[in-house]
């Protein structure tokens, strides 16, 4: 019997990404290779099997209690995933059924206005729970995620006008795809923009232990927050928007309603899925073709639609500092339009001195010339800094920007050391000093060297500990008491020792646009069938920098002893060994089969009769769930994607295990085929984006350059894979030494 397979997750034109859209298509299936157990059919496999996206509606044979039904006329299943096919047996969709997609909408209009549906399944996999709010551009509802027990997320489903302004809804997609790769402290997460039928939707962080700070201004604080607890706010907001346009990326909806502030007293920025980007392959976003911006904290610009700049979320927020502040909107309310036309003036804040109320009059100027540049001009005011001081810590870029200005210091310290040396040796009453100045110059040198070498690691420069003893640093060379620059010197490489072990450190991950352009010429290269190679179905490789705490990774994959050691503690079976089947990419053109009969017991036995160290093999034809358990049973865990990556990649962030280079691989097509002990395998992580199977990793079975890529990411079904195997992860209190 014919499985049925049905839509879950994005299309190629709605994710942007090369995420998966699965459709039927009957063609005739080969019978099993011999040998391998790898089935015959050939096809292309370009990103498909590589990309992110949302899974098949695929759910694993040993949840159901059933397997695949054959086939009797001789016909399998094939999944066109981002143009290209994938083949599958129709285990993949059998239980569909069980699962139904909602295809008719969840959300319309009526008289009395949104009438949205609740208890409806999207993508059959998100059942909408509760509603959070309903805004210009659609409801907002907590969602359970029925693929990951326990998982909730925040879903926006789309008014169905969307639908029918298709340019539009593509130009939001791409802000979607743009906002997702913005981690910071203070920005909610965007996962993803997904459709179902007739329905379009935003898959977002849900939040909690908190609340909105419309919400508490509405409550116990109507005449304004504590001054103490509104300047945290408004740091973390201006770091939250300064990251942001350092990404090219516009809020344009900012509001007391989309602020949420933690039970710690923090803000978190929301509702980015309509931010407007300011470079991009499709323009920008204009929420005001469907009426999603808030007139009263819209600029004059914004509300006619005029190109997107940083400018327009300074007046957004410092709307919301001086109603933060006061309790009450800065123009009582009205649109800047509005209040421009009435003559309507900021009335100053008796809780601010003066120089930070003409900093707040002039972030809200009508006219964009003549409001502030950008928010760290606006959180200097607030901070007591001068305009001069953009570049400092708090709200510079990157460490590197740091280094010219400390090497700086460092040269100009040790000419003055160098000039009391020389004093000094001239000067016999003073002979038992020069060694201390001596000593000094020494412990500046290696606080020196530490400090670059926690730039060349990325220590983030958002940790406490870091920062102070970078301040540490800089007071040794305004010092000129050589028992004084001795004693804050040792105190400043003792400081940045403790933060090059235990501070975070930014992971800059993704493929670089150099990087895409030549995975693109390797996928090219490989002249597949129906392939699309572009760069939307490479866009979840887009750069990002993620601030990663100490972790420890295995130095290697879990063996084959290792498994069966915690399968005789357990009575542990893998879902191959209770399915009776899995998957394999075929190593060529990239189809994906089912295996049946095939486990990593019996991968193991026909190592062993091959007369090859079985044992000490990797651990193959696992399953995410098997691979949690065991690491679970270790004391340990998965490792995050992020953590992966970075490990895999390294501090220089190479492209290939090997290098930057495909030339000289180790993984050539002409060594297909060869055993998993020599060659490296696909591994089990844990996903940022919820629901998600990945693999990451090139295989032995798929050795080509373009797949051996470290930034790659493997979409994987829900069952075992041939070629997967894995290692655990814990997180530290410092960093290990082998650790990049």
């Amino acid at each position: 019997m014919q499985g049925r397979v049905t839509t879950r997750g994005r299309s190629p034109e709605e994710s942007g990404t090369g995420g998966i859209a699965v459709s039927e298509v009957s063609e005739p299936a080969a019978d099993s290779a011999e040998g391998s157990g790898v089935a015959g059919p050939s096809s292309d496999a370009g990103a498909t099997l590589m990309s992110t996206g949302a899974s098949a509606a695929a759910e694993s044979p040993e949840r159901h209690g059933t397997g695949p039904e054959d086939s009797s006329d001789g016909h399998g299943t094939k999944l066109r995933v981002s143009g290209c096919e994938v083949g599958a047996a129709s285990v993949l969709t059998a239980v569909a059924s069980s699962n139904p997609v909602s295809s008719r909408p969840v959300l319309s209009r009526s008289d009395s206005g949104l009438e949205p549906v609740k208890g409806s399944t999207l993508s059959g996999r998100y059942r909408l729970e509760g509603i959070l709010g309903r805004g210009g551009m659609g409801v907002v509802y907590r969602a359970a995620d029925l693929q990951m027990p326990g998982v909730e997320v925040a879903i926006k489903l789309l008014l169905p006008e969307f639908r029918a302004q298709p340019e539009l809804l593509n130009v939001l997609r791409e802000s979607v795809r743009k906002v997702r790769s913005l981690p910071h402290p203070n920005i909610a997460s965007v996962y993803s923009l997904e459709s179902d039928g007739a329905n379009d939707f935003v898959i977002m962080e849900l939040l909690q232990g908190g609340q909105t700070l419309q919400a508490l201004l509405d409550g116990e604080y109507a005449r304004g927050l504590p001054i103490g607890m509104a300047r945290t706010l408004i740091a973390d907001l201006c770091s939250a928007l300064a990251y942001a346009h350092d990404h090219s990326v516009i809020h344009s909806d900012i509001k007391p309603s989309n602020i949420f502030v933690t039970a710690s007293g923090r803000a978190k920025l929301f509702d980015f899925d309509i931010a407007r980007v300011l470079r991009g392959p499709v323009g920008y976003f204009d929420a005001s073709q469907v009426g999603a911006i808030t007139r009263a904290y819209c600029s004059i610009e914004m509300a006619r639609g005029d190109r997107p700049d940083p400018r327009d979320d300074v007046y957004a927020l410092a709307c919301v500092i001086y109603e933060m502040l006061s309790g009450a909107h800065p123009f009582d309310g009205v649109s800047a339009w509005d209040a421009r036309e009435k003559g309507l003036q900021v009335k100053p804040l008796p809780v601010l001195n003066r120089r930070e109320n003409l900093a707040l009059a002039r972030a809200l100027s009508f006219e964009r010339e003549a409001r502030l540049p950008d928010v760290e001009a606006l959180h200097g005011a607030f901070a007591g800094r001068g305009r001069q001081r953009k570049g400092a810590l708090p709200w510079g870029r990157t460490l590197g920007r740091l280094r010219p200005v400390l090497v700086a210091g460092a040269g100009v310290g040790l000419v003055v050391c160098a000039s009391v040396v020389w004093w000094l040796v001239r000067s016999p009453s003073t002979a038992p000093q020069q060694s201390v100045v001596a000593r000094a110059a020494a412990e500046v040198d290696r606080a020196r060297a530490l400090a670059d070498r926690a730039g060349q690691l990325g220590i983030d420069e958002h940790d406490q500990g870091f920062r102070q003893a970078l301040a540490l640093l800089a007071s040794v060379r305004e010092s000129d008491a050589p028992e004084r620059r001795l004693q804050q010197a040792q105190t400043a490489s003792a400081a940045l020792t403790s933060a090059l072990a235990h501070a975070p450190r930014i992971a800059r991950l993704g493929t670089t646009e150099d990087q895409l352009g030549k995975a693109l010429a390797l996928c090219e290269q490989l002249r597949l069938r129906s392939q699309q190679c572009s760069a939307k179905n490479l866009a979840d490789e887009a750069p990002r920098s993620v601030s990663l705490p100490p972790f420890e990774l295995d130095s290697g994959v879990v063996t084959n002893a290792e498994f069966a050691r915690f399968v005789e503690a357990t009575g542990r079976r893998t879902l191959a060994e209770s399915a009776g089947l899995l998957y394999a990419p075929e190593p060529t053109r990239g189809w994906l089969v089912v295996v049946r009969g095939q486990n990593w017991r019996t991968v193991r036995d026909e190592a062993a009769g091959r007369g090859e160290d079985a044992n000490s093999a990797p651990a193959l034809a696992m399953d995410l769930e098997s691979a949690r358990a065991y690491c679970t049973w270790k004391g340990k865990r998965l490792p995050t994607e992020d953590e992966w990556e970075y490990s895999a990649r390294g501090v220089s962030g190479r492209v290939f295990p090997w290098g930057d280079e495909p030339e000289g691989a180790t993984g050539s097509t002409s060594t297909a085929g060869t055993h998993p002990s020599v060659r490296r395998v696909a591994e089990w992580i844990e996903t940022r984006v919820p629901g998600q199977r990945v693999l990451r990793g090139g295989s032995w079975l798929l050795p080509e350059p373009y797949f051996q890529r470290l930034a790659l990411r493997r979409l994987a079904p829900a069952g075992a894979v041939l070629d997967a195997g894995f290692r655990c992860a814990a997180s530290v209190g410092g960093w290990p030494a082998a650790v990049p």
